[in-house]
């Protein structure tokens, strides 16, 4: 612990004092533009559920949308940043905002034409696409429908089947989801464009239109919704509103572009020169980075030789999930990623302080909120999802899995700031292989526990992948780059952290508890009901959570408990 106060006190000077103020004003200022997407996020979500239930025609949809909502995962939080960012930040302090005008130019160019040729090839070919991202909706018998045109295909998926998911055919019409897919496949060209000049601004030190857009993208996709309840609109609605969010996302990144003085310029031999590296950088970044959106993929293909509804049972489980994720560990991983490439230019050793402070603000935010989401997991899906279309057999069914993925929360939010380290040395193709045996042990894992716990052992292998991914990070970190673990120093933290949430804890269950008695005891049956099993729960138990979070606040000194960051 002296070596970590005087390592402290030296970093004082550079990073922890000033930097350090706008740091975490960033974070604030991301995460709770962050928040608010979120939240209408669920407000979104809550209305999709109206819309399609928790059967067939949600998986039907949710499939579809999975190619856009992935690449734009992949695109705006992940591969492309990770690639350009620290690039366009070199070349933002050697040589200023003409030369990353000129990068971002010339990577607009030739990005956008790669994409546009890739989206008109699955325009054409929607229907093999289907048969490739959902495999079990094709197999009868052991026998894969496939068109003879290509049966290749269809060896391939007889190949990848496992014995025991052989089912009887679904009755499938695939016209819907080609459509649905056609529609969205424009989206990844404009959210594509818009995570190119989002670098640009990252560079500015300008992160709030990145954040915000998203927000727009939701007010107009729940206006849409609303509006598509009340008139009894058909699903395709879904899609032109994602596709207009979309449109919209990239006017204003090229507005804000223009707004803080960088511009479209002709690239020059260095410019080639530089657009090189972060290609190099790109496809390793493309499995790294985006791992933890590859795995869902596939886990979301794996889920197509079970039951109908299991698509849309983990799609709506892992959006819950991920709101403490995107708020909390999405924001500081971005905010984070040109600090770090700054310190890695003329300081790499001193990256592993910085990941043992985010590691342990990590753990003291997530681990409170990963028993939360399990304590209310049940609770969340009946108050606000029970429905006709969502029965009670899919608020049990999501609750489960909701309750499996908030067991990786720690892990995901840790493999963020553990990839940005990477990035920061300018290392990508050894997370690449990393990431490569982390995508086979989650579908390895997938194959086998989904044979025994259905779509419960799909998220298990989730979040086993997680954890391998967190050991390999950091076995690669201490073993390659030298960089101190505190290893010790963490668990000490974290025993402590454990403790004080402990406590915490069972203060919350008791009050919980009580107020739920003294609501069955002194109200009418029918208004007690109402109280606690509606979405009127939430008016006086988020007030209560947050509470909570107050008194782990003001008690953290007393537990020993010291995050740079925050003191």
């Amino acid at each position: 612990m002296s070596q970590i106060a005087s390592t402290n006190a030296y970093e004082a000077t550079d990073f922890i004092k000033r930097p350090k103020n706008r740091l975490i004003t960033k974070v604030i200022e991301v995460g709770l533009t962050t928040l608010a997407s979120r939240l209408l996020g669920l407000l979104r979500e809550i209305l999709i559920n109206k819309f399609l239930g928790g059967g067939l025609g949600a998986d039907l949809f949710f499939t579809a949308y999975k190619i856009p909502n992935s690449l734009r995962k992949i695109f705006a939080e992940g591969a492309l940043s990770a690639a350009l960012v620290p690039n366009c930040v070199q070349l933002g302090h050697a040589e200023g905002k003409k030369a990353v005008s000129r990068l971002i130019t010339l990577t607009l160019v030739i990005f956008q034409t790669i994409l546009v040729v890739w989206c008109g090839i699955i325009f054409w070919q929607a229907e093999y696409v289907i048969r490739f991202i959902a495999p079990g909706w094709f197999i009868k018998e052991g026998v894969m429908y496939s068109s003879s045109a290509i049966p290749i295909i269809g060896k391939f998926f007889e190949w990848i089947a496992p014995a025991w998911y052989i089912t009887t055919p679904m009755s499938l019409d695939i016209v819907p989801i080609i459509l649905y897919i056609r529609i969205l496949i424009g989206f990844i060209i404009c959210i594509s464009s818009s995570a190119l000049f989002a670098a640009a601004l990252q560079v500015a030190n300008h992160f709030f239109i990145p954040a915000f857009s998203p927000v727009l993208l939701n007010v107009i996709y729940i206006g849409g919704l609303a509006g598509g309840l009340w008139f009894g609109c058909s699903v395709n609605l879904l899609c032109y509103l994602i596709l207009i969010g979309g449109i919209i996302q990239a006017i204003l990144h090229v507005a804000a572009y223009f707004w803080f003085n960088f511009s479209l310029d002709r690239p020059t031999s260095q410019t080639w020169h530089v657009f090189g590296k972060v290609l190099s950088k790109f496809i390793p970044c493309f499995l790294s980075m985006s791992i933890l959106e590859i795995n869902l993929f596939v886990s979301t293909s794996q889920a197509t030789y079970l039951p109908s509804g299991s698509i849309a049972a983990i799609y709506y489980a892992n959006r819950f999930m991920g709101i403490p994720l995107g708020v909390f560990a999405v924001a500081l991983s971005t905010i984070l990623l040109p600090y770090f490439s700054k310190i890695g230019c003329y300081a790499p050793r001193r990256l592993g302080f910085y990941l043992f402070e985010s590691a342990k603000l990590i753990a003291w935010i997530t681990i409170p909120l990963m028993l939360l989401l399990m304590f209310f997991s049940e609770k969340i899906f009946l108050t606000l999802f029970l429905s006709n279309k969502f029965t009670l057999m899919h608020v049990h069914s999501a609750a489960i899995l909701l309750s499996g993925f908030a067991t990786g929360l720690f892990f995901f939010s840790l493999n963020k700031i553990l990839l940005n380290v990477f990035y920061a040395l300018h290392e990508t193709r050894l997370v690449s292989l990393l990431s490569i045996l982390v995508a086979a042990t989650n579908y390895g894992m997938g194959r086998l526990l989904s044979a025994s716990y259905g779509a419960q052992g799909l998220v298990y292998a989730f979040v086993v992948a997680g954890i391998v991914q967190t050991v390999l990070l950091c076995s690669s970190l201490s073993i390659r780059y030298g960089i101190k673990l505190y290893i010790n120093s963490f668990l000490d933290f974290f025993i402590r952290s454990m403790i004080q949430c402990f406590l915490i804890s069972i203060l919350f269950y008791s009050i919980y508890k009580l107020a739920e008695c003294i609501l069955f005891v002194t109200l009418p049956l029918g208004l007690a009901t109402t109280l606690m099993q509606t979405y009127i729960v939430w008016l006086w138990t988020i007030p209560l959570i947050f509470a909570c979070f107050v008194i782990l606040w003001a008690t953290r000194r007393f537990f020993g408990l010291k995050l740079v960051f925050l003191d």
